[in-house]
Parts: structure tokens; C-alpha cells; sequence
């Protein structure tokens, strides 16, 4: 089964080979914390080969005790390829190879007692299997996923009800060779977005359907001029009002073929698509766009191009209907901006960059405005230590957390800046054992959960930490088998 190289993730965002972590504007890993006081318990999930090495089941916490497998009538040997929790937790469906070895399909099962699951994907041709991709619509009525279902090697969109039934086919008739790249699901649940190269093959268009499979597939890249497709690693991303979609085309461009270049389009292609980065489809100028992000209130898309100065990337911002862009970051020499999000309360960029020392990325905090130039956000760090790419702000903005080997070089771990006064860093994590790495992060309520080879170098583990009680640590998960490891968490994830 061909696996695309992308996926749409939330809101249409598609990050650079999905299933790595990307920054996001806050993170949320999707479980929830303890009880008390009469409230309800939220498990919290994670994905682990926690009692057989390379065997990955899922396992929820509880109020008391150790954790417990979610569906403990698994084959001895199956194994969890993907999984993602509906809005409240209480469900989980997943793909995992439970009827057959090595045909993986796509199951439904409760949280709270998933000893029984309900496969979603119907019947398979022979060699047919459901990919990684699957998606819940924020409804939590529907379910959609990419697999080659009707025919072997060939990847198609499909939509089915989460309690179960006839999955519906998607994706318009596909070209000798097409398949679909990726998909995400509007945020009022009515309408899919896909990417696939369905007229002709290899060249990538974006298209719309609504998720009950009425009506047919809608094209939204339509008409750009001197377009010749999507790009294999495009970006894409969904407005919140589930109107409009901002995402990279390629452009033949005359000093350097197949750009990257930025559009906006309505979801249901009743518009062509909108230039939004500086050269407006003039064919002026050779560039790429790296990255970008969309503000919370639908209005602005802060990017990172090399529109101006080939090969130097920096940073900009304009309005989501086009229109002229300002510059939030200059650059000297190389120098690039390589990551960018927008802050939860619409006012502020947060990007990665080496604006101070070449190749040191750190973080640095810009107003949309352009009233002033970027302020770093983190203190010093240790001789060449740098930022990850794995950073985000907390739901109100007011925090903002990254990950680095900002004390030790070559020992990365999880920090948290108040946005209101930045350059003074509190740790998140535990103490580490030699050699131990922080690898991602997410936040649910009050609780920080992270992932982490804290305990025993190379073997990765869940822990949680008390947002008002920094560096004090839990471990979240059980005990792992020897060569164990945790390696996703939260309200979806994926095997290695």
C-alpha cells in the first residue's frame, strides 16, 4: 500500500512528514486529569509495546492502580497501527490488525470497557489494508480514513458512521496511478478536504466533498495561473469557520521551476484561489513558502518565505483575503526564520530562528502589527545548544513552552516562559538520567504530560507534571517490558 509522505492534521494542517510532532499554537494531548471532589474521571491514553516488545496496544489510566489495556481481547499477534480519541475520550478507534495478521482494518471501541470492538471499515480486497490516517469529526458522528479498500495499492478517501456501518467512498474517480495524499474534515463537520492526484496522475489538486459522500468532489485548486500541482510536502490548513482554505501550489516560475507559492480558496470552489504571498503571481521573483499559520479570528496568515531574498527565509504577514504583505522579520546573512505559529489571542507570531547566531535556532516573540522587531523569548543558551521544533502556547497565549538543550548541550528538556515577560525559563521536566532526551509535550487542563527517556536512557516514558508545580514528575505509564517504550499519548498517535 503506497503511504503518502503527508497528512492533514487538525484544522487542514499538514506538517512536514506527520506522525514526527510539529509546533503547534497550544497543545492539548486529549486526556483528561484525576477526579475528586465528585467530579468524573478521565482516562488518559497512551500507545505502548509496554508487554511484548514491537507489539503496541493501548492502555488508559485509571483513578487507582496501574494502568489497563483498552482492549485486552487483542491477538497475541496483533498490533495498534493508529489510533484517535473522539471529542470526550469515551471512544477510541483505531487500526490495528486484529481478524487477520497483517491486514490492518479500522475498529470502534469504548474507553471504558473496549474488550468489544466494532470494525468500521467493511470488507477489504484481497492485500487492501486502512492506512495510518483516520479522523473523527468534531461531531463525533463520523469517521474518515484512507485505505485501498477496492483496489490493492491504490489509496481512497472513506466516510462511515462511528457506531458502525456502510462505508461510503469519498474521493471522485481516480486517474490510472492516483491516490489520495491526505484529508482533513471541516471544523462544523459537514465537508472533507483531500488532496489526490485524481485527474492526472502525480499532479496533486485539493478537493472538497461533503462527509455524508452527497453530491460529488468539489475542485478548490482551480485556475491558477502557471500552477502545475500541489507540492508532495504541501502545506494546507482550514480556517475555523470552515470557509476557507489557505495552502502552498506550485507555480512554473521562469528563474526556478515548480515554486511554492501561497493561496486562499474557498472550501466549496466557488472562487478561484487568492495569491497571498508577496510576488501576487507576478512572476517576479523566485520563492518558496516554508511555513505558516492562520490567526484564531480567520483574519490574518503570518508566512515564511524567501519571496524577497532568494534562499533567506523570513517572515510575513497578510491579510487571508490578499491584499499587500508586511515584513515582521529582516534578516541579514544567513540567517532564516524556520518555524512560525500565531498566538491564541490573535496579537502575536511565535517563530524559531537563527536571528542571533547562525544556525542557533531559538524563539523569538513578534507582533503582527509589525510595531516591533522579534524578542527572544528564551534566556541564554548552553554553547551551541538550540530549540526543537517543538514548541507551543497554552490555550490563553500567556505561556509558552519549548523544548532544547538550553543547560546541558546535547540533553534536550521541556521549559516554560511567561509571554508577559519572556527570557526567564522555568523547567517542566523531572530530573533526567545521563542521556536522557525529552521528545515531545502536551497539555491537558492543569496537568503538563511528556515523553521522555527520564528513568533509563533510550527507553521513552510517560510522565505527568502539575503546571503549578514544575519539575515535580509522575510516571503515567506501567512497567514496560524489556525494550518497551512508549511512543505516542494522548488523542492520537501512531506506531512507529
Amino acid at each position: 500500500m503506497k503511504q503518502p509522505r503527508l497528512m492533514i492534521a487538525v484544522a487542514f494542517s499538514m506538517c512536514v512528514a506527520l506522525g514526527t510532532s510539529c509546533s503547534s499554537k497550544t497543545t492539548s494531548s486529549g486526556g483528561g486529569g484525576g477526579g475528586g471532589g465528585g467530579s468524573t474521571f478521565t482516562p488518559f491514553v497512551y500507545l505502548a509495546d509496554q508487554d511484548t516488545d514491537g507489539t503496541f496496544e493501548l492502555y488508559a489510566t485509571q483513578q487507582s492502580g496501574s494502568p489497563v489495556k483498552i482492549i485486552s481481547s487483542l491477538p497475541a499477534t496483533a498490533s495498534i497501527l493508529a489510533y484517535r480519541l473522539n471529542s470526550d475520550r469515551s471512544k477510541v478507534v483505531f487500526v490495528a490488525d486484529i481478524d487477520t495478521d497483517d491486514v490492518f482494518e479500522l475498529y470502534v471501541a469504548n474507553v471504558a470497557s473496549g474488550a468489544t470492538t466494532t470494525k468500521l471499515s467493511g470488507t477489504l480486497v484481497t492485500d487492501g489494508d486502512v492506512s495510518k490516517f483516520i479522523g473523527i469529526s468534531p461531531n463525533d458522528a463520523q469517521v474518515v480514513f484512507v485505505a485501498d479498500k477496492d483496489t490493492d495499492t491504490v489509496d481512497e478517501l472513506y466516510s462511515v458512521a462511528i457506531s458502525g456501518g456502510t462505508p461510503v467512498k469519498l474521493n471522485g474517480t481516480l486517474v490510472s496511478g492516483g491516490d489520495v495524499l491526505g484529508f482533513e474534515i471541516t471544523p462544523n463537520s459537514a465537508t472533507v478536504g483531500y488532496a489526490a492526484d485524481q485527474t492526472t496522475d502525480d499532479v496533486f489538486e485539493l478537493y472538497s466533498r461533503p462527509i455524508d459522500g452527497s453530491g460529488s468532489a468539489t475542485l478548490i485548486s482551480t485556475g491558477i495561473t502557471n500552477g502545475t500541482g500541489l507540492p508532495t510536502d504541501f502545506l494546507a490548513k482550514i480556517t475555523s469557520d470552515s470557509a476557507t482554505v489557505v495552502f502552498t501550489y506550485k507555480v512554473d516560475e521562469t528563474l526556478e521551476p515548480e515554486e511554492d507559492r501561497l493561496f486562499a480558496a474557498p472550501v466549496d470552489g466557488s472562487a478561484t484561489p487568492t495569491p497571498l504571498d508577496g510576488n501576487n503571481n507576478s512572476l517576479t521573483l523566485a520563492d518558496n513558502i516554508f511555513d505558516f499559520d492562520i490567526s484564531d479570528d480567520d483574519m490574518n496568515v503570518v508566512y515564511v518565505s524567501d519571496q524577497d531574498t532568494n534562499t533567506r527565509q523570513e517572515l510575513y504577514v497578510v491579510a487571508i483575503t490578499g491584499g499587500s504583505n508586511t515584513k515582521l522579520a529582516t534578516l541579514t546573512l544567513n540567517r532564516d526564520v524556520e518555524d512560525v505559529i500565531m498566538s491564541p489571542n490573535n496579537t502575536h507570531a511565535l517563530i524559531r530562528a537563527d536571528i542571533t547566531t547562525d544556525d542557533i535556532f531559538e524563539l523569538y516573540y513578534v507582533p503582527i502589527d509589525g510595531s516591533s522587531a522579534p524578542t527572544k523569548v528564551n534566556p541564554a543558551l548552553v554553547g551551541s545548544g538550540t530549540i526543537t521544533d517543538q514548541f507551543a502556547f497554552n490555550s490563553d497565549g500567556s505561556k509558552i513552552y519549548y523544548i532544547a538543550d538550553q543547560d546541558t548541550a546535547g540533553t534536550n528538556e521541556l521549559y516554560e516562559v511567561a509571554a508577559s515577560t519572556l527570557a526567564t525559563s522555568t523547567k517542566v521536566n523531572g530530573t533526567l538520567v545521563t542521556m536522557g532526551n525529552v521528545q515531545s509535550f502536551g497539555i491537558t487542563g492543569s496537568t503538563m504530560y511528556y515523553l521522555a527517556d527520564q528513568t533509563t536512557d533510550a527507553v521513552n516514558e510517560l510522565f505527568s507534571v502539575p503546571l503549578s508545580s514544575l519539575g515535580t514528575s509522575t510516571k503515567v505509564n506501567g512497567t514496560l517490558v524489556t525494550d518497551g517504550n512508549v511512543v505516542s499519548f494522548g488523542s492520537s498517535g501512531e506506531a512507529p
